[in-house]
């Protein structure tokens, strides 16, 4: 063994050891040795709206306090269903209605800063839609009208005969007559009288008192859906056939609007009639589908150049799905008829775009016509044609030719 080099090795290790012992760490003291602290737990203090989601409610707001301050991190549950969360603070969580009826539900608020669940119940959640008129799994009706007694109006279109139906407020379903044509849309107007457009020139009128059905006037062109105002004015229209103005001497006159356009659906509200429209030669910068409205500046039903409401295109996740009919509420909402799988939108005042009643409804709807109370009838296509009627919650805006 070579004493040399041992003897420079433990001189090496000791003059190590001394350079060491004046050096200090700063080591973080381990987790273990920490006191631990409970996170708040969450609290539940009232609800919003109280005690029951009845018909109408589309959001729920839970109010209290530790709920986490990340959004992502707070999870609600009526039962076991998870609702979709919309916004949140740490003292309130707003969530969609779920897609549960129940008399008693439990809600849940797990958050991911606490390790407790609080829980609030009991919670009432109400059906909002049922069937009516029997008409489940008929391929074949068409049309929906209200009168003011919220009598319901429907055509039942096979070849021969094409049978309008009238639906009590309770169910009851009675033979009204007959169309002598495939029925597109029916409204009723003043007098209390039923107008039926058929895709065709011509548009019959039947009289819900006596029941006579007479040809009420020949437009000279296809028409296909329409409404009137409060003067009484017609407004119709149909494939490349223009938007058409009649008066109450049957007078009529083309808008000169429309006349490269698909109408898809007419409604009057607050002195504006709106236009659902394809444009059927779309250039650079033409909206494809959209709906317009113009504005009624006399009794004479005078209408102003259209101004675009809404382009479809830019629905977001309607945008690749079909537009039908359409209604207001009353205090300016639009609700579009769609075949999305969520088959109505709603398009705020604002400009907002949402779900009525989001993944409870079934779908989709070919067309939809509030009642005079709250009441919207919805009339389903695809596998099953059937009429279903949806509790809103609150009246709908008014159509003038029932009034």
């Amino acid at each position: 063994m070579n004493i040399k080099r041992v003897i420079t090795g433990i001189l090496s290790l000791a003059s190590l050891v001394i350079l060491l012992s004046g050096c200090e760490y700063d080591v973080k003291t381990p987790l273990w040795y920490d006191d631990y602290t409970n996170p708040p737990v969450p609290v539940i203090s009232r609800i919003e709206p109280a005690n029951i989601a009845g018909p109408g409610v589309q959001k729920i707001t839970i109010y209290g306090e530790n709920f986490s301050a990340t959004a992502a991190r707070n999870f609600v549950y009526f039962d076991k269903t998870q609702a979709e969360l919309l916004n949140s603070t740490t003292t309130s969580i707003t969530v969609r209605r779920p897609a549960i009826i129940s008399d008693s539900a439990v809600i849940k608020v797990a958050s991911g800063d606490a390790v407790q669940v609080v829980k609030y119940s009991p919670y009432k959640i109400t059906s909002v839609w049922s069937n009516f008129g029997d008409f489940l799994g008929n391929p074949t009706i068409a049309g929906i009208a209200v009168d003011n007694a919220e009598n319901v109006y429907i055509v039942q279109n096979i070849t021969t005969p094409r049978t309008i139906y009238k639906i009590t407020p309770d169910g009851i379903k009675t033979n009204l007559g007959e169309s002598t044509r495939n029925v597109t849309e029916i409204f009723v107007g003043p007098g209390n009288k039923l107008y039926i457009l058929m895709n065709y020139r011509r548009i019959n009128q039947v009289d819900l008192n006596s029941g006579e059905n007479i040809e009420y006037v020949d437009i000279g062109k296809t028409v296909s859906f329409g409404d009137f105002d409060r003067h009484g004015i017609m407004y119709v229209g149909g494939s490349k056939s223009d938007l058409f103005v009649v008066d109450t001497n049957k007078n009529k006159k083309a808008v000169g609007v429309y006349a490269l356009y698909n109408i898809l659906g007419i409604r009057v509200f607050e002195d504006y009639v709106y236009v659902l429209a394809t444009h059927t030669r779309p250039g650079n910068g033409d909206v494809t589908t959209g709906i317009w409205k113009h504005k009624i500046n006399d009794t004479a039903g005078t209408l102003a150049a259209g101004e675009l409401v809404l382009d479809w295109a830019t629905t977001g996740a309607y945008a690749a799905s079909t537009p039908y009919g359409f209604t207001f509420t009353q205090d300016g909402n639009m609700l579009i008829a769609t075949d999305y799988s969520q088959p109505i939108m709603i398009l705020g005042r604002d400009g907002s775009i949402d779900y009525l009643y989001k993944d409870i409804l079934p779908t989709y709807a070919a067309n939809i016509e509030w009642g005079t109370g709250n009441f919207l009838y919805m009339l389903l296509d695809g596998e099953a044609r059937t009429l279903v009627r949806i509790d809103m919650g609150a009246p709908g805006a008014p159509y003038y030719g029932r009034q």
